[in-house]
């Protein structure tokens, strides 16, 4: 039967609460509207920060950037919240205006925006009890929902990071420097004197060095690395590096420009589309080599190494290193016996290409601050592994001072001799033999080794250090008083500066983890997706219509535009009913129905 004391609730619906239902109905589309654009532009920014980052106000400073990320997410984390909360309301709504008997009360109550976790938690204890599942079920899907805004936050903020980031800070080059050339093995000759400066005691490190090379390996090439387990059954370790060179010839001279004003101890500069290499490198110990034409010995008797090259594919080298053994090396045996060439070592592989990047460097010093690969597209280095092997047998051999090269250096009294490298390179490896035995991790450290042994002549065979050197030298030849000087730099190639340094500016922008970036998407998405969805149900359906005119005021809706029906008839009056949990128990026999006069 229907309670008496809702009869004045009726008759104040005769004032209708919303007289403008359609304004009402296209002003409840702007919290999902503001809620997507919100969503929209926090994932533009967290995928691409870059786009804004140039400016101050976004990437002046790394919390700068973080911060517009966090009011971004924020704003919209709060109009997703206010959106779900509305969408609950209309599903509600839209519920009680479906079936002629109403809603069951404990099921509104269960779907109300303003019921909170304990109330939620009680109805699903409360609700079996009266064997009703529907109150239940809507309580978990709310706690479902409440938990979607605190996700979010969490998910988006959980993998990010603030990054360096520099753009070129003036319209006009301050300098022009060199980038990598082609490779070239007859400039192993100028080189070879110089052979022990160019590899020293660290050659190991060279693919380290941070004023040379970037290392560009992605997790899944270093997957196949090893762990240190003597039963480590991973796969090959792989590695890419990036090497542009340097302009340690131009630090800091190119300070001296008037472009450079800031006294920090960081002074960038930006070398635009500076062509370097691209080596890949992977382990493998598989290669078969003819001792006589692949492989050469390098050193002395005291100490030497045996390296092996050879071409397996297009633009791939096979290469193996083994060091002669201490015993032999005590005998002083190494060259004259050859049984130890079929002794076990490291071997790997390697690929190199050439591409273009933007690089920042840090004016002091040199040290690269900062890369930028415009593409993935690698241009084809033509290196064989006969040319490398040559370019090993000049520089770890006797000097030739019979070459016209080779006499001017006699001048200066550059003898011919022999490099004492390959006994530095003996013993860095020869370190590494007993301890590979009980640490795996051993044989990483010698594939490194091995693989920076490979790239210094790559690096150092082409044109640019010599026409560096050249352009320094050329300066002092007005003041000689004889062709000496002219008749050195001759020997040494010409090439023309072909990449612009100009100053940079230092912005930060974002790196957000994919995983993190993707959850989000997802999450927010199917949020506001169903909130869509919901709205447009209520705007386009003939039940959603039927409750069109219900205003923005829940509890003046709930009293001016819905009724209370009981279903016994049994005292019906709540307030009557002491404790909450018998008021909650009576809520599963009434329901809420809208009134049959505000139906359109």
């Amino acid at each position: 039967m229907e309670s008496d004391n809702h009869a004045e609730p009726q008759l104040l619906h005769r004032h209708p609460v919303t007289r403008i239902a359609s304004a009402h109905g296209l002003l409840s589309w702007l919290t999902p509207i503001f809620a997507i654009i919100l969503y929209i532009l926090t994932i533009i920014y967290a995928w691409r920060s870059d786009l804004v980052s140039r400016n101050e106000l976004f990437g002046g400073s790394p919390a700068k950037a973080l911060q517009i990320l966090n009011i971004l997410s924020w704003f919209g984390n709060s109009l997703l919240g206010l959106a779900i909360a509305q969408a609950w309301d209309l599903t509600r709504a839209m519920l009680t205006a479906r079936d002629p008997n109403g809603l069951c009360l404990l099921d509104s109550l269960a779907l109300q925006p303003g019921t909170g976790i304990d109330g939620l938690l009680e109805i699903i204890w409360r609700a079996r009890r009266v064997r009703k599942f529907k109150p239940g079920t809507w309580s978990i899907f709310r706690l479902l929902s409440m938990t979607v805004v605190p996700i979010l936050g969490i998910v988006l903020l959980s993998d990010v990071e603030a990054v360096p980031a520099f753009y070129q800070g003036s319209p006009d080059p301050v300098a022009f420097g060199y980038g990598i050339g082609p490779f070239n093995a007859s400039l192993a000759q100028l080189l070879q004197p110089i052979t022990d400066s160019s590899f020293g005691t660290r050659f190991k490190q060279f693919l380290s060095d941070s004023d040379l090379v970037v290392d560009i390996s992605s997790d899944t090439d270093r997957a196949g690395c090893s762990s240190g387990q003597l039963n480590d059954t991973l796969g090959p370790c792989r590695a890419k590096y990036f090497v542009p060179g340097g302009i340690e010839q131009f630090a800091p001279s190119l300070l001296g420009s008037h472009k450079f004003t800031s006294t920090s101890g960081i002074q960038p500069v930006l070398a635009k589309n500076l062509h370097g290499y691209h080596l890949e490198y992977e382990t493998s110990n598989s290669t078969l080599f003819d001792q006589q034409t692949e492989c050469a010995k390098y050193g002395y008797n005291l100490a030497s190494f045996q390296l092996c090259l050879k071409d397996i594919e297009s633009q791939k080298i096979a290469a193996f290193l083994r060091p002669c053994p201490k015993s032999l090396a005590l005998n002083l045996d190494c060259l004259s016996n050859k049984t130890w060439q079929l002794d076990e070592g490291w071997g790997t592989t390697i690929e190199v290409y050439s591409r273009p990047a933007d690089i920042a460097y840090n004016g002091l010093n040199g040290t690269i601050l900062w890369y930028q690969l415009p593409n993935d597209t690698l241009i084809s280095v033509n290196i064989t592994a006969l040319e490398l092997l040559q370019v090993f047998n000049v520089l770890f051999n006797t000097s030739n001072i019979t070459t016209p090269y080779g006499q001017l250096l006699k001048v200066i009294g550059i003898a011919s001799n022999k490099p004492t490298e390959p006994f530095t390179i003996w013993q860095y490896f020869q370190g590494l033999v007993d301890l590979a035995k009980n640490d795996t991790r051993a044989n990483t450290r010698a594939g490194i080794g091995l693989q920076s042994l490979l790239a210094i002549p790559i690096y150092h065979c082409q044109a640019k250090d010599y026409a560096e050197l050249r352009q320094l030298l050329l300066g002092q030849l007005g003041g000689a008083t004889n062709t000496f000087g002219q008749d050195l730099i001759s020997q040494f190639p010409s090439v023309d500066p072909d990449t612009a340094i100009y100053s940079a500016l230092l912005r930060y922008g974002l790196r957000v983890g994919r995983g993190s970036l993707l959850a989000y998407i997802v999450l927010a998405g199917c949020s506001l997706l169903l909130c869509a969805i919901t709205n447009g149900l209520r705007s386009c359906t003939v039940v959603g219509k039927r409750c069109r005119n219900l205003g923005p005021f829940p509890l003046l809706t709930h009293l001016c535009d819905y009724k209370t029906v009981y279903a016994d008839d049994g005292d019906g009056s709540l307030p009557d009913i002491q404790g909450t949990k018998a008021k909650l128990m009576k809520t599963a026999h009434i329901q809420v129905q809208l009134a049959r006069d505000i139906v359109p």
